[in-house]
């Protein structure tokens, strides 16, 4: 275009304006390019929005029209002088004739040379046309082009695609009216452009509905008259900016409720140890049944903050290799119970469906609360159905599904054919605490605890409604890739006997003969003796004997404790099982314990028996004949006087447990609940005090909150197992740690709040490992 309008200064200016334009817009183009490959669309498309480039192509769009305007105003002045020059030497030549044939010859020549200069030049401007016609094709914005007649003068392919229209109306010189009466959706989008004519100023924005279809119109006023309007398709860029929205709202709510469920569990977990610790130290049946009730309470705010947890992403979950198949046909029975006769259950599952990876029993819970929620939507019955399908999500797939990622995922869905959503209602149907229903029918959390679950365990949540023809929830699951590990309820075979010689010292005949029963039954070989001096007579005669399990409080002159000192002077290194109903503050009154004595308060299932004598027996002599730790700190490791710990004095043989709480009163009230089931503790407050006691003593456990005032209790427990490669470790928190397996494969994670039964539970299993 340079070399061709080299005679048109005015062009050449306006050329020269189109270039920098041109150049603002491909470095836009160019950096919105370079952000989507670099740091993906939703960087690139935020960088869209500061506007650059769209003032360069309305500048850019003005100054074409400008050029189009001038070059058809030379043509017609081209025409013009052509015609006048022709009719002026037909005039001459016809006058001069005769006179001057020589003359008329030679304006014949002259007259065929214009001639030629015109074809040329016509066929220059044509190819500017296609070249000017091309480059508007490739604009993604349709525009249009009208002169100050009201015709139009040029346009592009996605202008009358916005429009409805076919391209060959723009062959017809239609005029903008023209086309407005063509659109035939009476509000369409040309009859609302029209009406921007004559806006104030020369420039104007505004924003069509068209059927589904949201577009941006700008209307700008040419200088020589006419307009430029230019048009882009927005409903995708509002749907991605409303999820954005949605999806910072959730962030942010989960935030605050996550937050908040967290020191909510803290003062639970105060609540639950002391009401516990009550419960067993009152008599009074009056008392004991308010406890209770207050203990209801407590555990209805347990779960109240789990469902919280569950909606801010922070819930503790236990992933796993699930068949989704055989989960939805065992739960279906379960299902239509519950649902009752009113309502038609169908499964739909897809053959050869992939496992999933996600938490069992939160999945369970999910489908549960979808169908009573579905079933709620239909109070006079009707039909629910159960869908799971295999599904591949492509980059477009995923976008549509706003935040989502590509990827294999397994949908469960669950539909019904109730009375549907409102828009309004369905757009706040994952908020926290929204409900639809009664007051006091629900805490309008079950939504969005599916919504934060599966956005938690790496998937997505969708809700799709219409009134008055129901509602479908779909989950979409992350594909595994692995085998479903089907686990055996209550199998012991890993924590039988291997024929040890068990003597079981019990005054009570019929819990005498139940506890040979269980012994036998896991593989043990029992000896009994009904009071501690036929206990001794027997060990005295030799009989072979691996472990005492003895009760502590028994007739005669030979009690527990002593039968045990007894023992160990018959039997060095025998180890000693008290069993019984008292607490271990109780049996030290008694004349306290040796090394290696331990205790498994009644009642105790089978289970319980099997852990502590494989936690025991499995153990080998080194733990069996522990001795008392020293009391003196190394002195190359001095304490600071206010993190001062005191150390374990003599433990008697309990297992020595350090604990790390930053909480004071969930401190104390642990230390209660560890003090009675029978382990010696130490406590501290703050993560350096809990590394300098582990090397000092060298703990059997560290029992450590993973947000540990300021610190991270992850971080403790590297320090602490570099110190003691031995020692195991208890995670205690209220939120979800995230993926321990992988650093600590032999530590666990107790869910806080917990009770007396969780904790002994817990500990029972951490010393059951080898």
């Amino acid at each position: 275009l340079h070399a061709d309008l080299a005679n048109s200064p005015g062009q050449l200016v306006r050329l020269q304006s189109l270039d920098g334009y041109l150049q603002v817009k491909i470095a836009e183009l160019n950096r919105t390019v370079s952000l989507r490959r670099a740091q993906g669309e939703e960087t690139a498309r935020q960088a869209m929005m500061d506007n650059t480039g769209q003032a360069a192509m309305n500048s850019i769009r003005s100054l074409v029209g400008d050029m189009m305007v001038a070059e058809r105003t030379v043509l017609e002045e081209r025409l013009l002088a052509a015609r006048q020059a022709e009719r002026t030497v037909f005039t001459v030549t016809g006058g001069l004739f005769l006179i001057l044939l020589g003359v008329c010859v030679m304006g014949g020549l002259l007259f065929r040379r214009n001639f030629q200069r015109l074809s040329a030049a016509e066929a220059e401007l044509e190819l500017k046309a296609r070249v000017l016609q091309a480059t508007l094709d490739t604009v993604a914005e349709g525009i249009a082009a009208f002169g100050s007649d009201g015709t139009l003068a040029a346009s592009n392919r996605q202008f009358f695609a916005l429009a409805g229209l076919s391209e060959e109306v723009a062959d017809t010189r239609v005029g903008l009216d023209d086309l407005a009466a063509l659109d035939t959706q009476g509000d369409g989008f040309v009859a609302s452009i029209a009406a921007m004519r004559g806006a104030d100023g020369p420039t104007k924005t505004d924003v069509v509905e068209v059927g589904q279809q949201t577009i941006e119109v700008t209307y700008n006023a040419m200088p020589a008259g006419g307009s430029v309007f230019t048009a882009r398709d927005i409903t995708q860029t509002r749907a991605a900016e409303a999820a954005m929205r949605q999806a910072q709202k959730m962030e942010t709510v989960g935030q605050l409720t996550g937050g908040l469920a967290h020191d909510f569990n803290n003062l639970l977990q105060i609540i639950t140890t002391n009401l516990d610790l009550a419960l067993r130290h009152v008599d009074n049946p009056v008392l004991q049944r308010r406890l209770r009730n207050a203990m209801v309470g407590a555990e209805r705010g347990s779960k109240l903050t789990r469902q919280l947890l569950a909606f801010a992403r922070r819930q503790p979950l236990r992933p796993e290799t699930v068949n989704l198949t055989r989960l939805v046909r065992d739960l279906a029975d379960l299902l239509r119970q519950t649902l009752g006769e009113s309502i038609h259950l169908e499964e739909k599952l897809s053959p050869d469906l992939w496992t999933a990876m996600v938490d069992r029993g939160q999945i369970e819970n999910a489908i549960v609360n979808l169908a009573i929620n579905a079933r709620d939507a239909m109070p006079g019955g009707g039909h629910i159905t159960v869908e799971v399908a295999n599904v591949a999500l492509g980059e477009h797939d995923a976008r549509a599904g706003q935040d989502m990622k590509p990827g294999s995922y397994v949908v469960i869905s669950v539909s019904d054919n109730g009375s549907g959503m409102t828009a309004e209602v369905l757009d706040r149907a994952f908020d926290p605490f929204f409900s639809t229903k009664p007051e006091g029918r629900g805490t309008g959390l079950g939504l969005s605890m599916v919504y934060g679950f599966t956005k938690q365990s790496g998937g997505h949540a969708r809700i799709t409604s219409e009134l008055g023809r129901g509602t479908t929830v779909s989950m979409y699951l992350p594909r595994s890739f692995g085998d479903e590990q089907i686990a055996k309820t209550g199998d012991l075979s890993n924590l039988g006997g291997r024929g040890e010689s068990i003597l079981v010292v019990e005054d009570d005949p019929h819990v005498r003969s139940a506890v040979v029963l269980m012994l036998e039954d896991l593989g043990y070989q029992a000896r009994e003796a009904s009071n501690g001096k036929d206990a001794i007579t027997l060990l005295e005669n030799g009989e072979p004997v691996d472990l005492l399990f003895t009760d502590v409080v028994m007739p005669g002159e030979i009690q527990g404790p002593a039968l045990a000192e007894e023992a160990g002077s018959l039997r060095p290194g025998l180890p000693v099982v008290f069993t019984s109903g008292y607490t271990a503050e109780t049996i030290m009154h008694h004349g306290g314990m040796q090394d290696g004595v331990h205790l498994l308060s009644k009642p105790y299932r089978k289970e319980d028996l099997a852990r502590k004598l494989r936690s025991i027996l499995g153990l080998g002599d080194a733990i069996r004949t522990a001795r008392p730790i020293a009391a003196s700190q190394p002195d190359d490791h001095p304490t600071p006087a206010h993190k001062a710990a005191e150390p374990f004095m003599e433990t008697g043989g309990l297992h020595r447990i350090v604990f790390a709480e930053d909480d004071a009163l969930v401190r104390l009230a642990t230390i209660d609940m560890l003090d009675t089931l029978g382990y010696a503790v130490q406590a501290v407050a703050d993560a350096e005090s809990a590394v300098l006691l582990v090397e000092r003593e060298k703990p059997d456990v560290l029992l450590v909150d993973v947000n540990l005032g300021g610190s991270d209790g992850r971080e403790v427990a590297r320090k602490a197992l570099g110190i003691h490669p031995g020692l195991r470790v208890v995670f205690a928190t209220g939120r979800d740690p995230g993926d321990l397996t992988g650093e600590f494969p032999n530590a666990r994670v107790l869910d806080k709040p917990y009770g007396m039964p969780e904790l002994k539970a817990m500990l029972d299993e951490i010393f059951s490992l080898a």
